[in-house]
């Protein structure tokens, strides 16, 4: 057997180097050389690498043509001989530059599997290096002396002469060919506990060069640099209150506010630290009787003081919620102690003579499984708040969506279903939803459950902003053919000539194993259908899928073209079944979708926000950065402004305060070509233990905006500024859900992780416990229980834990199985632990034993100015061999509009022709809720350590 040997022609070596020219461009000729014998039908392949190092740049360095380059087999005929003419072109310029290199790289196709002539590299030949060397002069400031720049020392909150040598402002001289000059700050040393202290140094140009005046000196980015000097003192004593915010009843008449301290506790102190209050909405003259520099007393060895009461005034006035602040201060002979962080706190009042009560469910969303014999049952909960001094009812309904219910049908209905809570002691009632079974594959279905008020409430009663919750019953009678859009939502944008398509993807799931037909079509909302009109009519257009093999198919949708100014219009497209469709097949929830066609004839220019919401976690010195994009759409004719505010919500702008204030912004686009821009906002740093804050940014147009100009929906962003000095300690998992798929033998983990954040400074625990939902944990059951397992963290070093769940194996057939894993804090935890908002997960166990089930969209509307931006057919691509992991963002609208909870769906799909073997896991919908923050009534949440009395 012969071997065909190629590679770069070994005569011409394998690194060359090209100068470029300030004149006409230069050809880099190459050439492949090869072995007998010729296969034919190969293909070569040469590409080119300029990422690494000092790289050129395409269009501006050098022009490959075509990349890769392709060279044919035929152009190399006969050994040693050379192909035709291959050449990249080298562009000329005026500009200094390094010497830049790329990299030629052969490969090859359609040879290797020729057994009698295969292609062999010749490894010492297979690539080639390229330098392009610079022509053009090299500035003067690289080669003659120079007196370049002034560097100064500023003081912040260092000391010149007590903690830095200060030199004020020296001249940096460069002598010829230098390009590196040192200057040394000498920092002084001391036995005082300050902490850490910052100065700083910065560079200035001080105009003409004297030793070299026809330099033109320039300063870089890199002008200014802070110097921080960490002090290695050790403190004596620290002081900090033991909780970030007290609330306590108005009626409890008193708190008592415990001090702490850490370090040296070895003696008795009275008056290092001392304890006062200030008003903030109450007022000590009439809610509580002020503390004005109360002595905070420790015993020896002790660290909690003696506790310091405040007093409370008790009132007969409905009020809102009050606060207050209390703060230390130490005196004048706390030598060597300090203040820590937590050195204020709020204290809230919480008016008792108010008479809301609230009623809410315990979640928003049920689901259940039906049998095909006997029943199921959901217990919902629900929960009365706040005045409890009457007994008093609140009415509970169910109401179909897909579901129906009726005796012999889906569910037991409700209706008006009293809910009686005793007066003082009543707080939790449950009721019993009875699913009841059948053996009629329906596909999932769906009821809500509502609580409501008797037509003559008491005065005060309210429901809560959760009182409605979806329930979903879960088809247990697969196989089932189902159908499915691939999308609850298609635009277009219609042109003045031609046409436009839209490809609906439909899929089949479930049981493939027969050939069937699902029908396609379309109906006008205010779209018209039909010739030389808006689009193109599908009436019960045949979607055939062969059997076995088929799972999608494709429908084009054609949008016609006109010159017309008429706004955006509507249509509908729909999926039926046939009117005797075989046993078994249903259409899926997702068989209707919205079509826009958006006009291209209205000059109608929009302005949105990128993002409904923005984060940034400040700190204790610089600023922290938002990058804001704001995005023009529609007629890009004109040259127009749109104008960027913020807006304080509890955030104070300012200079020295939380951030830096925007007022009417310009944020020009130049016409035709831009469509993005960005704006920076900055966030202040600050050391005070404030807990997080809030402000809001808006586009608004200018006073006499050009016709056609408006704002999109997303015109307005929430930002939070998370606070960097809270010592609380906060455990969290790292998911709201987990999943395994269970096997035949042997058992499965799922891994779960908890994250301990905040105040390090302790060793903790805290606890994690497993909770049934329809798995059963337990020996030779579905998972190994956990009942209060301690997840313990080292002081200062640990913050993130994990701990395994053991799924245990079974060959069962019974559906997919769920269960809850649970953080919770000991009986007696230390002061400030707290338990994150993502303190419960759900656990899936997925059956390996029983056929796929899938979850459906349901309320939500996709699309510009609704309520979640459209995703459809968003390519999610993946490297060979690496990447086993990729995300997508999903942006959810901002409204003010009280429309309560809404669901929808994400869903992945294949592309239309997959590559073999390529599947879909059961994990390939999931359900999505928007939690409606509009709906009347207030919310109370707490940000950071709550102490109640």
């Amino acid at each position: 057997m012969l071997s065909a040997m190629y590679g770069f022609m070994e005569c011409a070596g394998t690194t060359f180097e090209i100068t470029e020219t300030t004149g006409p461009d230069i050809d880099f000729n190459f050439c492949l050389c090869k072995g007998p014998p010729n296969p034919s039908g190969a293909k070569f392949f040469v590409t080119i690498d300029h990422s690494g190092g000092a790289n050129p740049t395409e269009a501006a360095d050098f022009d490959e043509g075509a990349d890769p380059i392709i060279i044919e087999i035929n152009n190399i005929a006969g050994q040693g001989a050379r192909c035709g003419d291959n050449s990249i072109t080298i562009l000329g310029d005026s500009l200094p530059e390094n010497t830049e290199t790329f990299t030629l790289t052969l490969t090859f196709e359609n040879c290797e599997d020729n057994d009698e002539n295969p292609c062999m590299f010749d490894t010492n030949f297979e690539s080639i290096t390229v330098n392009i060397v610079d022509d053009d002069s090299t500035p003067p400031v690289e080669n003659k002396a120079c007196d370049c720049d002034n560097l100064t020392v500023i003081g912040l909150t260092a000391t010149g002469t007590a903690d830095y040598v200060n030199f004020g402002t020296v001249t940096i001289d460069f002598a010829a060919n230098e390009f590196t000059m040192t200057h040394d700050i000498t920092i002084n040393s001391d036995d005082l506990f300050e902490g850490t202290e910052d100065f700083l140094i910065f560079l200035s140009n001080p105009g003409p060069d004297v030793v070299a005046p026809s330099v033109t000196e320039t300063l870089g980015d890199l002008t200014t640099a802070v110097v921080s000097i960490y002090d290695a003192d050790t403190i004596g004593t620290w002081y900090y209150l033991g909780c970030a915010e007290y609330t306590v009843p108005e009626s409890t008449a008193m708190i008592d506010i415990v001090v702490n301290r850490r370090g040296d506790t070895s003696s008795a102190t009275s008056g290092f630290v001392e304890l006062s209050t200030t008003d903030i909405t109450a007022l000590s003259t009439s809610d509580y009787t002020a503390l004005t520099s109360v002595p905070v007393d420790f015993a020896a060895d002790d660290t909690s003081s003696t506790p310091i009461t405040l007093m409370i005034t008790d009132d007969m006035s409905e009020e809102p919620l009050e606060h207050l602040q209390i703060a230390l201060t130490l005196t004048a002979i706390a030598d060597e102690s300090a203040l820590a962080d937590l050195n204020k706190a709020f204290v809230t009042i919480i008016d008792d003579d108010s008479k809301v009560t609230w009623y809410s469910l315990d979640c928003g969303f049920y689901t259940a499984t039906e049998t095909d014999s006997g029943t199921a049952m959901i217990l919902i909960t629900i929960t009365k708040r706040g005045d409890l001094s009457q007994g008093t009812t609140v009415l509970l309904s169910t109401m179909d969506i897909t579901a129906t219910g009726g005796v012999g049908l889906d569910y037991t209905i409700k209706m008006d279903e009293p809910i009686t809570f005793a007066a003082d002691t009543e707080t939790v009632k449950t009721s019993q939803l009875v699913i009841l079974s059948d053996d009629i594959a329906e596909g999932n279905e769906y009821l809500e459950v509502a609580l409501s008020l008797p037509s003559t409430p008491p005065a005060g009663d309210a429901l809560s902003d959760v009182n409605k919750a979806l329930v979903i019953i879960y088809d247990d009678d697969t196989p089932v053919t189902w159908y499915s859009l691939d999308c609850g939502f298609y635009t277009a944008t219609e042109t003045d000539a031609g046409t436009v398509m839209i490809l609906i993807t439909i899929t089949k799931r479930g049981d493939l194993s027969q050939g069937t037909t699902v029908l396609l079509s379309t109906m006008d909302l205010t779209a018209t259908g039909g010739v030389g009109l808006d689009y193109t009519i599908k009436m019960n257009e045949p979607i055939t899928f062969a059997a076995d093999t088929e799972t999608v198919k494709t429908s084009q949708l054609v949008i016609l073209s006109d010159d017309i100014a008429e706004g955006n219009e509507y249509l509908e497209v729909a999926l039926s079944l046939p009117s005797t469709p075989p046993a078994g097949d249903a259409l899926s929830d997702v068989n209707k979708a919205l079509v826009i066609i958006y006009d291209d004839d209205t000059p109608v220019t929009w302005y949105s926000l990128d993002c409904g919401f923005y984060t940034a976690t400040e700190t204790d010195a610089g600023t922290a950065m938002i990058l804001i994009t704001i995005t023009k759409r529609g007629d890009l004719s004109q040259g127009t402004t749109v104008l960027l505010s913020t807006m304080d919500i509890t955030a104070t702008g300012g200079v020295g305060l939380d951030y830096t204030i925007k007022m009417n912004e310009p944020i020009t686009f130049a016409a035709d070509t831009e469509t993005v821009k960005t704006s920076q906002l900055i966030i202040l740093s600050d050391d005070i233990t404030e807990g997080n804050e809030y402000l809001e940014v808006a586009l608004s147009l200018p006073s006499t905006p050009p016709a056609g100009d408006a704002l999109s929906d997303v015109n307005k962003a929430l930002v939070i500024i998370y606070d960097d000095d809270e010592p609380v300690t906060w455990y969290s998992l790292d998911c709201g859900f987990y999943t395994a798929t269970e096997t035949d033998s042997g058992t499965a983990m799922i891994l779960i992780t908890i994250t301990k954040r905040g105040d390090l400074s302790q060793g903790t625990t805290v606890l994690l416990s497993t909770m049934d939902i329809t798995a059963t944990g337990g020996v030779g059951l579905d998972y190994t229980i956990k009942l209060n397992e301690p997840i313990t963290f080292a002081a200062d070093t640990e913050t993130v834990k994990t701990s395994q769940l053991i799924i245990l194996s079974d060959d069962i057939a019974e559906g997919n199985e769920y269960l809850q894993v649970a953080l919770s804090l000991p009986s007696s935890p230390p002061a400030g632990d707290a338990l994150s908002d993502v303190n419960k997960a759900l656990v899936i166990i997925y059956d390996d034993d029983a056929p796929v089930l899938s979850t459906m969209d349901i309320t939500a509307t996709g699309g510009v100015g609704l309520d979640y931006t459209i995703k459809l057919n968003e390519p999610i691509t993946f490297a060979a061999d690496t990447e086993t992991v990729k995300t997508s963002q999903l942006i959810i609208l901002s409204d003010d509009i009280a429309e309560g909870n809404e669901y929808f769906q994400v869903a992945l799909s294949l592309p239309s022709s997959p590559p073999a073997g390529d599947a879909l896991s059961d994990v390939n919908k999931a359900l999505v809720i928007i939690y409606d923050d509009d709906a009347p009534g207030n919310m109370f949440a707490i940000a950071y350590c709550l102490c109640s009395f």
